[in-house]
């Protein structure tokens, strides 16, 4: 009897697991293993070296992909359906599903939606009347690029489940040259901008901006990105994808090599191509280009004591008087101290009180006009 008993526990057992697993579609890891039945806890997983492009818009799919040999991209599978809009991130999952991490993307240029195992779900608001596109994510952190209703890109925005908030916008005479965006470790967002003109598209900036808009780096580049549909971070590279329609690099993904405060193109990777194609690229594995420890800046303040203990006296270059704006951001990319200023400080500095900041590695960085001045610190 007791035997008996015991065999209808684990049938119930059994039963009780199996009815937890659901399937979600194949596609490879990268090393040919089939992902296959998975908790719908789970989510999309991350696979060293993997990357996603999403094809096409609705009814298109979104394929699993990796670099070959250092010179060739390979399509290993079809993951997912894309959702209305053909724009692609990857991040954990913001509006409370046990689906995570996930897909975002967007549907008409409109709404953010979330793929929820099976299903791309709408957010809880629309964004009217301007535009969203051309997503970038990493962890927590999820931006779309800002439009006006005209679809004119007006700058970047944060999306948090119950809503928008625009993080950087950029003036009126530049605009962003690469239809995509990229984020790291830290949460920064990379970009391309150049100017506003017509015809042949010219990007002349890599802008990486922290997560209260603040800009940390700017590159000087100078390539044509007419049809670069895309951006790619993956294991601390950033690459740039182009169409068919480039005049120099059709249907590749060309890393972008950083030195010092220049960005160039290097030797380009050739991309499969789908039909439809691809519209927009994502990672997981993004790593950090700009990890704390390697900032440098042409224009450093003088700041003493450093490290500090309780307070920190910033000392401001010769001849900046005018309207300015102090930030200090923590190694996490979190904002701990953001102030503004106008007209001549005393004694040509600005005393801050640090007692209450954590021990850790921080950013200072003060912008004035279109010079951005910055160094790191570190607090005891």
């Amino acid at each position: 009897m007791k035997t008996q008993i015991a065999l209808l526990l684990l049938s119930l057992i059994s039963i009780n697991v199996n009815s937890q697993q659901v399937s979600v579609p194949k596609a490879l890891n990268g090393t040919g293993q089939e992902i296959g039945v998975k908790n719908s806890a789970i989510g999309i997983p991350c696979y060293p070296n993997v990357f996603w492009g999403a094809a096409g818009t609705a009814g298109g799919t979104v394929d699993e992909l990796t670099i070959s040999g250092g010179s060739v991209v390979v399509l290993n599978a079809s993951v997912v359906t894309t959702s209305g809009d053909a724009n692609l991130a990857y991040c954990n999952n913001l509006n409370g599903s046990s689906f995570s991490p996930t897909f975002y993307s967007s549907n008409f240029s409109r709404e953010p939606r979330y793929y929820d195992f099976g299903t791309w779900d709408p957010s809880s608001f629309i964004t009217t009347p301007n535009r969203i596109q051309n997503c970038g994510a990493n962890g927590n952190f999820l931006y779309y690029v800002w439009y006006d209703s005209t679809s004119v890109s007006l700058g970047i925005a944060r999306y948090f489940s119950n809503g928008m908030s625009p993080v950087y916008l950029w003036p009126s005479n530049r605009k962003l040259t690469v239809g995509d965006l990229e984020v790291d470790n830290s949460g920064n967002v990379w970009f391309f901008t150049g100017p506003t003109s017509s015809g042949t598209v010219l990007s002349d900036s890599l802008l990486v901006v922290s997560p209260g808009g603040n800009v940390l780096r700017k590159f000087s580049t100078n390539f044509v990105s007419t049809n670069s549909y895309g951006m790619l971070l993956l294991n601390s590279t950033l690459y740039v994808a182009f169409g068919a329609g480039h005049p120099t690099f059709p249907n590749t993904l060309v890393p972008v090599l950083l030195s010092g405060n220049t960005a160039s193109l290097g030797t380009p990777l050739s991309m499969p191509v789908p039909n439809p194609a691809y519209n927009d690229l994502a990672g997981c594995n993004v790593g950090t280009p700009l990890a704390l420890g390697d900032i440098t800046a042409t224009n450093t303040l003088n700041i003493y004591p450093n490290p500090i203990v309780d307070r920190i006296n910033i000392f401001l270059p010769d001849n900046l008087n005018g309207n300015m704006n102090l930030s200090i951001q923590d190694a996490a990319g979190k904002i701990v101290f953001n102030a503004a200023y106008s007209g001549k400080q005393k004694d040509d500095k600005i005393e801050i009180n640090c007692s209450h900041f954590a021990q850790g590695n921080y950013i200072i960085q003060l912008q004035a006009g279109d010079e951005t001045f910055s160094s790191k610190i570190v607090k005891y």
